[in-house]
């Protein structure tokens, strides 16, 4: 028998902050956790698929700025 599916987790967009050059500089999830930050993703686990990652205080995925390359 297979093992049960994780259920879905809630997808927010969080607080996206950008540069003078309007890049994204960070995001942080809604509840406060800095999730991206200056090209370096602060998450355990990233879903490249959604361009999602998971927030390690409240265990949601937050939207980031990312892509698979062709």
């Amino acid at each position: 028998m297979p093992a049960p599916l994780e259920p879905e987790r809630e997808i927010v967009s969080g607080d996206w902050r950008y540069n003078r050059r309007q890049q994204v500089s960070s995001v942080r999830c809604d509840c406060g956790q800095t999730v991206y930050k200056d090209g370096l993703v602060h998450a355990r686990l990233v879903d490249v698929a959604t361009g999602t990652a998971l927030c390690r205080s409240c265990k949601r995925m937050v939207k980031i700025p990312i892509a698979l390359a062709p």
